[in-house]
Order: C-alpha cells, then structure tokens, then sequence
C-alpha cells in the first residue's frame, strides 16, 4: 500500500453545514446532528459537533470492501498519562467506493476544541487520513 502526503482541499459545505474535502484520488464530506437527528448549522470553515449528537462522514473514491474509521483526539495517542484516542466507528465501503458513517459521539465527551481524523484507502492503493480541529459544544450553536 503506497503512502504519500497529498495537498487536501477543504471548504465550507454550505449544503451540508459541514467541510467538503477533497485531495487526489478522493472526496470526502463531513458533519454534525444534534440529539434529534438535525444538521448542526456551525460557522463557515468550523466542523461544530454536540454532546449527545452524532458525526456523518461520507466518502467517495475509497478503496471497495475497506474499511474507514474515524477517531476522536487521535494525536493523544496512549502512553505518557495521555489518553488513548477514541474509535468512533467504522464504515465498510461499498462496491462503488462511497462509503456513509454515522456514529454517535463518545459519553464522557468534554466541550471544546478536539481533532477529529478519518482514515481509509483510496481506490489507488493510498492510505488517506483526515485530521480536523472541530468543535464541540454542549447544545447547538
């Protein structure tokens, strides 16, 4: 499996209130619901997420029958008193190459500013992941 750092692409996704990013060989798409299952309106450029909602990611171009998991705080890692970072689910992805992950946030979770990361393999061969500085709330923005 190759593994290069690629240039990423990421802008605000109006449609989605979430970030839209894209890099060679893949797109890929994320966002908030609160409790009830809505979409989080955040601020342009701001993945915003809730305590007691839920992160969507989406993804097209990934490599069929991979998976592609999403992390909370994956820069902690574990070791020196740090928490290990927090699988928040996994995707299969399709025949196609899309594959749609919805998967509620960790209990315990603290309001503030987290990284959240999504990695999987592109239809190339090509480790990708993902890292965001999101921000999570204790109610909706």
């Amino acid at each position: 499996m190759g593994r290069v750092g690629a240039e990423l692409k990421v802008v605000s996704d109006s449609r989605a209130n979430g970030l839209l990013m894209s890099g060679p060989n893949f797109t890929m798409d994320m966002h908030g619901l609160n409790a009830q299952g809505n979409r989080i309106t955040g601020r342009a450029g701001i993945l915003a997420l809730v305590i007691g909602g839920k992160v969507v990611a989406n993804g097209v171009d990934f490599l069929p029958g991979s998976n592609v998991s999403v992390y909370l705080d994956p820069a902690l890692g574990a070791g020196n008193g740090q928490p290990a970072a927090v699988l928040v689910g996994t995707a299969k992805v399709k025949p196609n190459g899309t594959f749609t992950l919805t998967a509620a946030l960790p209990r315990g979770l603290s309001a503030g500013v987290h990284d959240l990361q999504a990695v999987g393999v592109t239809k190339g061969n090509l480790l990708r992941a993902v890292t965001l500085g999101v921000s999570v709330a204790n109610r909706p923005i």
